[in-house]
């Protein structure tokens, strides 16, 4: 803690050499570079020394509230929390924990990290001996242990389980149909698209769907020809991301058992499509349903059924579309509980909300204390 301190004062001299009372940098560029010389030196593996002690703690607490009133132009009287909710920069305690559960969160799917078993024992020591100093690890083994809905493990990192020439495979994704998005004509657009350029193909709608934070996701396959709808939900915990994923995996499934040859799906989700055509071995992150729609994708091609998919912008009068986001709504609560589980990736996101909520009551339980004065313009953290 003493050699972090000293390193992050070479940054303080920085703030300090950049900013004054009445001069300087604009606040926002200090926040910035704080986060950057600063607050990475906090960062970088503090979750693993916590709980420790105290007055080492404090140290680097002092270091972060220093920081802050040289951001902010603050008087030394200034209180340190309010100082925190002005800057908007959480207490180093809670940011430990946010850090950690982004780092465990995104190993939970797999099952044979070695750190999920000595968690495991851990937890069953603490809590038979009513331990109150709980290590941010093992706070964060518990909150995946209590989560309401199931989570997807793999034995092995789930690029290894996909064929090679599935990963290399290119598939035909086309991002520009020439359809602007809210054009009054988007709709004769597209079926003029189709005749043209894609005659005798089978259009199929994909799209998803989520009301809150707190209530599911549906997603719907809608196929107009022979008028048939593929509902589906996913927990809460997912995103909508994970949903339009979901939904193009479906199209691809039931193309393949159904031999429908020449199939054109038609997504609005940008982002979705962009993940399935970039190279898997150079994206950072391996989303499984990602890589599940590649190699249906490749199986089609090797038996000979040529499948494409497609983006068109949403909400813009196109018929399908509007069609497929109406099932998706109604899948929310009638969907099948086929996909009902939570991804890695998914889970990661908790780690805000939940920083969120920790904040809020340190916030409620200290305002009382000191920083009384800004309680009249903040109610909650920013």
């Amino acid at each position: 803690m003493n050699y972090v301190a000293q390193k992050c004062e070479r940054g303080v001299n920085v703030l300090r050499s950049l900013s004054g009372v009445w001069w300087g940098a604009h606040p926002y560029s200090q926040k910035l570079l704080y986060n950057a010389i600063v607050r990475s030196h906090f960062d970088y593996a503090s979750f693993i020394l916590d709980p420790c002690n105290k007055a080492a703690l404090e140290k680097i607490d002092k270091v972060q509230y220093k920081c802050l009133r040289i951001v902010s132009g603050a008087m030394k009287s200034t209180p340190t929390n309010a100082l925190q909710v002005e800057c908007v920069d959480p207490p180093l305690s809670l940011r430990r924990q946010y850090l950690c559960d982004r780092f465990f969160l995104r190993i939970w799917q797999s099952e044979s990290h070695p750190l999920l078993s000595k968690l495991d024992t851990l937890k069953r020591l603490c809590l038979a001996q009513e331990t109150h100093g709980l290590s941010f690890l093992l706070k964060s083994f518990i909150f995946a242990s209590n989560l309401p809905h199931p989570s997807i493990k793999f034995k092995m990192n789930p690029l290894f389980s996909v064929p090679c020439d599935a990963l290399v495979f290119q598939p035909n994704v086309v991002m520009d149909m020439g359809i602007v998005k809210n054009a009054p004509g988007a709709e004769k657009t597209l079926t003029h698209k189709l005749q043209t350029e894609w005659p005798g193909w089978l259009p199929v709608f994909t799209d998803a769907s989520k009301f809150s934070d707190k209530s599911n996701v549906g997603l719907a396959v809608w196929l107009p020809k022979y008028k048939i709808t593929l509902n589906f939900k996913l927990p809460p915990e997912s995103s909508v991301f994970t949903g339009e994923a979901t939904a193009i995996l479906e199209a691809l499934q039931y193309t393949e058992s159904h031999k429908l040859n020449k199939t054109i799906i038609l997504s609005d989700s940008s982002s979705c499509l962009h993940s399935i055509i970039s190279f898997p071995f150079k994206s950072k992150s391996k989303f499984p349903i990602i890589l599940q729609i590649r190699q249906t994708l490749f199986r089609c091609k090797t038996q000979g059924i040529e499948v494409a998919i497609a983006w068109i912008p949403g909400h813009s009068g196109i018929i399908g579309n509007e069609c497929a986001d109406s099932f998706a709504k109604d899948a929310v609560s009638l969907g099948l509980d086929t996909h009902y589980h939570n991804f890695a990736h998914d889970l990661a996101s908790l780690a805000g909300p939940r920083l969120d909520n920790s904040w809020k009551e340190s916030w409620e339980a200290s305002r009382n204390i000191k920083g009384v004065n800004l309680v009249n313009i903040f109610k909650s953290p920013p």
